[in-house]
């Protein structure tokens, strides 16, 4: 009978060289790790084209088997309605900001630090929103040097494509 397999379950992210010790070690040592994102992106290919395996209700996998390791890429509806619903309100937050500097009278570098502040606040939902500042020159006769709309025309929390603008 042979002799039962380790399983070595790890929250962080192991060194290279710890992986190797675990690979080298006698007896055999199985272990789930988390890949990081960077990893993933090179595997993007591959795991595209693999079927989904349903594991239970809500959760679905996808296994690589590449270089004597074994990838699984999981995903469960609960953790993308989640994801989904944090990034929503950081695009409402987002939006709501924008909307109050539009009442606000502000200098040009004044109102770069205060969207700046904006952006360091949501920066996922910053990705979601266009936002255009007149240039300087432009700045000094505009009546609306800030102009933003919501590049995401499914987005459900402001109305699509709508600009906003600032006054100064």
């Amino acid at each position: 009978m042979a002799k039962p397999t380790h399983l070595v379950m790890d929250r962080g992210i192991p060194t290279e060289e710890i992986l190797a010790e675990m690979r080298a070690s006698s007896p055999k040592i199985s272990y789930l790790v988390g890949t990081p994102k960077g990893r993933l992106t090179k595997l993007e290919r591959e795991l595209t084209d693999l079927p989904w395996q349903r594991v239970r209700e809500g959760v679905n996998v996808k296994l690589l088997s590449q270089d004597e390791e074994v990838y699984i890429f999981a995903e469960s509806s609960d953790r993308k309605n989640k994801e989904h619903a944090m990034r929503r309100r950081q695009l409402k937050r987002l939006w709501k900001r924008l909307k109050e500097l539009q009442t606000m009278k502000l200098s040009r570098d004044a109102l770069l630090l205060k969207l700046g502040a904006a952006k360091q606040q949501a920066p996922s939902a910053w990705r979601l929103v266009d936002i255009k500042v007149a240039e300087e020159k432009i700045y000094q006769t505009s009546e609306h040097p800030l102009r933003f709309l919501c590049s995401k025309p499914s987005c459900r929390c402001s109305p699509p494509r709508r600009s906003i603008l600032v006054k100064v």
